[in-house]
């Protein structure tokens, strides 16, 4: 029997992508390990979103090819559909697949011929995987919609996934059910574009007021666009407690000015009028993405950034240092940022996220929330809102059971509580 270690970079959706990968070897009778030093067979599930994550890629499998020579390594995802030659050339790679065939990779490798992406391939359809159980994890992934139509300039996420595709309402539910007599106490829909879900006139706040149907686990909603938030979305969230209070809202900029060259759909008083609306939750935590060193950001732009992050009613922001990737539009945009203000930028808008998180900490200490438990040394399990628990008691987290637990403190990004 064959060992298979499937290692993930990027975001939820390259997550149950994977598992889905996983589920198909474990069917094919290859057995699932963790630890690629193991493994016969290592899959490198890609991603592209900044420079950094392909770097990580390249050194990544340039490590494996040094410390684990005997493997076959097959690379897939989005960095191999957007740059397939650029990935061979490292000569570290026995088997490359792309965004639209990944999932025939266990008949790709026994077949053991080499494929270069086709990019000028059909328009991939969603591909509709029913999958009961996840590979080590106590929260079970759903992705309901694929690809993304909004093309803003400096993202080529449209190009490695394709167009926004969605699973069809009955299909969704057949699966929520499934997951939930698999015991499963947390589900997570997600897509690369989610609030762009459509199945026929059904939107997103359509699919969750039918999932909310079936009972027996909470809900969690992956990132959703600002512009995706219709009014029956913001009272679902609002007025049912199943629905997780955590939410991440990609913003990317507070300067009207620079959301119009990233070819975003609002301004920043649209996506601030949101946030206020959804802070009306008790204790929701608001998470956002923000790029700084967009091309043409000023000094001006840059301070409304900062003052915003520090103002608002966001929790924190995953900082993104702007770097042009290939083939998207903001790569041939004038008036670049240097390296070394743009490292400064960030630098501050990384204190200032510290700072609102550890604000955020502060006010749910003395407070009651329900965790999951899970299979992890670091964490005992996460609250409805996100936060990352350690418990203090000095018992023993059985994996899925739910403990009611109070926070008393918070050390390195990771809350402490105890079970009451």
């Amino acid at each position: 029997m064959e060992k298979v270690c499937i290692y993930t970079f990027g975001c939820k959706i390259n997550i149950f992508d994977s598992e889905v990968i996983k589920d198909k070897f474990s069917n094919e009778g290859y057995e699932i390990v963790k630890k690629w030093q193991d493994a016969d067979i290592i899959v490198v599930n890609s991603c592209t979103v900044t420079h950094k994550a392909d770097n990580k890629f390249y050194d990544f499998v340039k490590k494996v090819k040094r410390d684990n020579p005997t493997a076959k390594v097959v690379a897939l995802g989005c960095l191999t559909e957007l740059e397939p030659e650029s990935v061979l050339r490292t000569g570290n790679i026995d088997l490359l697949l792309g965004s639209s065939d990944k999932f025939e990779v266990v008949e790709r490798i026994r077949s053991g011929k080499l494929n270069i992406v086709n990019r000028n391939e059909t328009e991939p359809i969603f591909y509709d995987y029913h999958i009961n159980n996840f590979h080590h994890h106590t929260r079970a992934f759903l992705k309901i919609q694929d690809g993304c139509d909004n093309y803003c300039t400096y993202c080529t996420i449209p190009k490695a996934r394709g167009k926004s595709r969605s699973k069809s309402l009955s299909s969704i539910l057949e699966d929520i059910r499934s997951l939930s007599e698999n015991d499963y106490k947390e589900i997570i829909i997600s897509g690369i574009d989610l609030g762009s879900y459509r199945d026929g006139n059904l939107k997103l706040s359509d699919a969750i007021e039918e999932i909310l149907k079936i009972d027996g686990f909470r809900l969690r909603v992956s990132s959703v666009e600002p512009w995706c938030f219709d009014k029956k979305l913001i009272d679902l969230i609002l007025n049912n407690n199943r629905i997780c209070p955590h939410f991440h809202i990609p913003l990317q900029n507070a300067s009207d000015a620079i959301l119009k060259k990233m070819g975003r759909k609002y301004r920043i008083y649209d996506f601030n009028s949101l946030i206020e609306k959804l802070a009306l939750r008790e204790n929701i935590m608001i998470s956002t993405d923000m790029i700084t060193g967009f091309p043409g950001e000023s000094e001006e732009d840059f301070k409304q950034n900062l003052n915003y992050l520090r103002d608002s009613k966001i929790t924190y922001a995953h900082i993104f240092s702007y770097s042009d990737r290939p083939r998207a539009a903001s790569k041939n945009l004038p008036y670049k940022i240097p390296a070394p203000v743009i490292k400064s930028r960030s630098e501050e808008l990384h204190r200032v996220s510290t700072e609102k998180k550890a604000k955020f900490y502060d006010l749910m200490i003395d407070k009651t929330f329900e965790i999951i438990g899970e299979n992890s040394k670091k964490i005992s399990g996460y609250t409805e809102n996100y936060l990352p628990v350690k418990i203090s008691n000095t018992i023993k987290i059985e994996q899925n059971k739910i403990y009611r637990i109070k926070i008393d403190g918070y050390f390195d990004d990771i809350c402490t509580g105890i079970i009451v």
